[in-house]
């Protein structure tokens, strides 16, 4: 079975839309000149069955046959007049004949002879070679011949006998009878009758119901199968004057599963054109046609039969069936000439088209093949390969998606070139009914080039259905450069930084694909917690590379490409330019500030007016334990309370207690002014100065500014309790982007309509954070500014308090309690487009550098 399939691939079709006619020189005598005879590939036999037809003898005597006679369809073909044993039917002709599924044979059914009609059923079995009655229950369709008889899957659906179980989808193998020309008794008349066989029950059925609009009886009419569909064309019944002439051009399309003659799109009987699915060529009756099965879209050959009165037809026909188009094919081969009444059956294994005999003023023998495997292909598709490039020296492990795949150890891919010149076959694996894998043949001696992709399942033709796979130069990294913002002069710790890889080839050609595996290593500088750069393919040849470094110093940065993808050994060799060595400073600046700074005391609590830039520091002698948590403030204040009771009752007597009071410093606030960096202050209580807030009903208008800006519930909640801290910043996995970690003791405001989050505390307090998250409500989803390590005994020490868009860090100096040590965290250059743009900023470098040059 192997050798003649793989022999039949070699005749194939090669190009895509073409279609072959080719004589097969047989051996062997064949069946002598006939017509309206049957024709019926077995594939898994390995034959086509030819029964009965109208014809004359080998000697040249006229006869109706009930001959059977096997073709071998393997090359060379080879006829057969099978001996067979068994009930064979009675001589007949214009019968039918349809293989049954699971091997069981081929049915015949009606036919004529000597003006006599038949309902009768035989089936052939064609391996063993015998013929049988098939006795089917039911009400028979009445005698008939020049009628159609198709096989259809129709689906059903079955429940499990437990109430309320899954309802699965089979199907029943049933035929289906359509109109001819006969009638019981002894009446003669066209038909439009419809029946149906179950070949699980072996019963006949009349379809009595049947919606939409019938086509007008008939007979010598084609019945093809697509899915659930049969499709009836042409045929001839009976006239009716000018109006009908009793010839039919027209198509009708019967949808079994919904027993509804289906109408076309856009039909309106009121019409005066009514729409109408796609038409013969010309009116035809005797003609030949079926359907073959393909991916995505069945297609439809028709040949041969009468236009007009004694007036014969050698057009071939093909329409796709999904889009219900008539398509011009290539014909390749000389074509048979015109007839009527030949035999036509489809052969998948080669993809060929069987024609024998026929009828034209003389009966015929000739056996001819379409190759359809340009047009039809397989029943199987390819649609896309992933990846879709690969290096020339293969090795690309690839997934072919597509459809209808089926498991068998004979996966056969080739890669193509567009002309056909050059190809390269490997073996497949079956992954599913969706999935092939491979790995992509070397195409070294073949070039850089773009290629296709088709897959052969058990010795079947190639697909007809392409994936594209683009084949490349191998990578140079020495040839490759890098270039883009995240290399240049003033790079801050803490912020994302990127630049682009344009990759090249061993030419020195630009890559136009991606798929390049690339690193970005970072090393040295004060710190070892150094995120893995993130590396993102735009499949053109270009990358780009984003990473940040936890705090500020010199760091080694090394670009590197495998150039060999594909090698079992990963090796990896450095861009061009690399590595090299850059310098990052701190993301916070270090203000300088004038006047009286604050000094630390029992009470600190901060406040702030951005609009005006300023930061309010409000200082009392006596113990706080910090602003409180919203809803938390009647908790907060006995405590208060009782550590203030506590210190005047260790003071003493009431006398030294009021002389302690005295000696102790005022209640002061503190204001820094960001715009001119000078510190004022005043007694807390004067006019001259800010009155302190309260920070529980801050911490409550705060909460209702975030409900307001559609911040959920429960995040809402968390972000006016730091005190409390929280763990489930994505709030099980409903909120996407890079979110915080748990953490305590944090900083949240609104800002416009996003939140900003910066700093805290871990949740297991072993570590500080130094790190700005916003999180879009809009959007739900978080994502990372900034984020620098930090010492946690320095985070310890600070006091940070949100200013507008910036982080306001205050600390005090290595003596005494005065805040002297101040820095400033910009939110806004972050959340500049320009800052981030790729063009502004080259083009600010270029600028700089040559006004830098200009100067020396």
């Amino acid at each position: 079975r192997t050798r003649w399939r793989c022999a039949a691939m070699a005749a194939q079709a090669k190009r895509l839309g073409e279609v072959s006619w080719a004589q097969p020189q047989t051996k062997g005598e064949g069946p002598s000149p006939r017509a309206g005879h049957t024709l019926t590939v077995d594939p898994k036999a390995g034959k086509a069955v030819l029964f009965g037809g109208s014809g004359v003898t080998a000697d040249g005597a006229p006869a109706v046959f009930n001959e059977t006679w096997l073709l071998s369809t393997a090359e060379p073909m080879a006829w057969e007049k099978a001996g067979a044993k068994g009930d064979a039917p009675s001589p007949r002709w214009r019968h039918t004949a349809t293989l049954l599924p699971d091997d069981g044979g081929v049915l015949i059914f009606g036919g004529l002879h000597r003006g006599r009609r038949f309902n009768d059923t035989h089936v052939f079995h064609t391996e063993r070679k015998e013929w049988e009655i098939r006795e089917c229950s039911g009400s028979a369709p009445p005698p008939r011949s020049h009628h159609t008889a198709s096989l259809v899957a129709v689906p059903s659906e079955e429940a499990d006998a437990e109430e309320g179980a899954e309802v699965t989808t089979a199907s029943e193998q049933k035929i289906f009878i359509i109109g001819g020309y006969g009638g019981a008794g002894t009446t003669r008349d066209f038909l439009s009758d419809l029946h149906m066989l179950d070949l699980a029950t072996w019963s006949w059925t009349k379809v009595a119901s049947v919606r939409g609009s019938p086509p007008k009886a008939r007979s010598d009419h084609t019945a093809s199968v697509s899915g659930t569909t049969i499709i009836v064309q042409g045929g001839r019944g009976w006239s009716a004057g000018k109006g009908s002439t009793g010839l039919f051009d027209d198509t009708h399309l019967l949808d079994v599963a919904a027993m509804e003659w289906l109408e076309p799109p856009g039909y309106n009987p009121d019409d005066e054109e009514p729409a109408a699915w796609p038409k013969l060529n010309s009116t035809l009756w005797n003609h030949q046609a079926i359907c073959v099965s393909s991916v995505p879209s069945d297609k439809l050959f028709v040949f041969g039969g009468q236009k007009a009165p004694r007036e014969y037809s050698s057009h071939l026909g093909i329409m796709d069936v999904r889009s219900n188009s008539w398509v011009a094919p290539i014909v390749a081969g000389s074509a048979p000439g015109a007839r009527e009444d030949c035999a036509f059956a489809y052969d998948p294994a080669t993809c060929n088209i069987l024609f024998f005999g026929g009828w034209r003023q003389k009966y015929m023998s000739d056996l001819w093949t379409l190759n359809v495997a340009g047009i039809a292909g397989p029943p199987y598709a390819v649609l896309r390969a992933e990846p879709h490039t690969g290096p020339l020296t293969g090795g690309t492990p690839i997934t072919l998606h597509g459809l209808r795949f089926v498991e068998s150890p004979m996966v056969q891919i080739r890669f193509v070139s567009a002309d056909g010149k050059r190809e390269a076959n490997v073996s497949g694996a079956f992954q599913s009914p969706e999935a092939i894998t491979c790995k992509s043949p070397d195409f070294t001696k073949f070039g850089a080039l773009e290629v296709v992709v088709r897959v052969s399942i058990n010795g079947d033709p190639f697909t007809v259905n392409e994936a594209s796979f683009i084949y490349y130069a191998n990578t140079m990294a020495k040839k490759s450069m890098a270039f883009g913002p995240g290399l240049l002069p003033g790079l801050q710790a803490g912020r994302r930084h990127s630049f682009v890889l344009q990759a090249k080839d061993l030419g020195g050609k630009l890559r136009t694909t991606g798929l390049d595996p690339v690193k970005f290593l970072v090393s040295g500088g004060p710190s070892d917690g150094i995120e893995e750069a993130r590396v993102i393919d735009f499949d053109d040849g270009t990358y780009e590379v984003s990473y940040s470094v936890p705090s500020a110093g010199e760091y080694t940065v090394a670009l590197q490409i495998d150039e060999n993808p594909n090698d079992p050994d990963s090796v990896f060799s450095d861009v061009r330019g690399f590595p090299r060595t850059l310098a990052f400073a701190e993301a916070w600046q270090k203000l300088t500030p004038s006047g009286t700074a604050a000094r630390l005391k029992g009470y600190l609590r901060l406040h702030s007016d951005p609009a005006a830039g300023r930061v309010f520091v409000f200082v009392k002698d006596r113990a706080d334990s910090g602003a409180p948590d919203y809803g938390t403030a009647a908790e907060v204040a006995p405590a208060a309370a009782a550590a203030e009771e506590g210190a005047e009752t260790a003071g003493g007597d009431g006398e030294a207690a009021s002389e302690s009071k005295a000696a102790s410093a005022p209640d002061m606030v503190y204001t820094f002014d960001l715009p001119s960096s000078a510190w004022s202050s005043a007694q807390l209580g004067d006019a001259a100065g800010p009155a302190e807030p309260d920070f529980e009903s801050l911490q409550a208008a705060k909460l209702r500014a975030f409900q307001q800006a559609g911040v959920p519930e429960k995040l809402a909640l968390a972000l006016v309790k730091p005190r409390a801290g929280f763990e489930d910043w994505t709030l099980d996995g409903t909120l996407g982007g890079k979110a915080p970690e748990g953490r305590t003791g944090y900083l949240a405001e609104l800002l416009g309509d996003k939140v900003f989050v910066y700093g805290g505390t871990r949740s297991d307090g072993e570590g500080a954070y130094d790190d700005l998250h916003v999180f879009d409500p809009a959007e739900r989803s978080w994502s990372r500014l900034y984020s620098a390590e930090i010492e946690q005994d320095v985070a310890a020490a600070r006091h940070c308090v949100f200013c507008g868009h910036k982080v306001v860090s205050l600390a005090k100096g290595s003596v005494g309690d005065a805040i002297e040590q101040l820095r400033v965290l910009d939110i806004a250059p972050l959340l500049d487009p320009k800052a981030h743009d790729f063009k502004t900023i080259m083009l600010d470098s270029t600028q700089k550098q040559l006004a830098e040059h200009t100067t020396s």
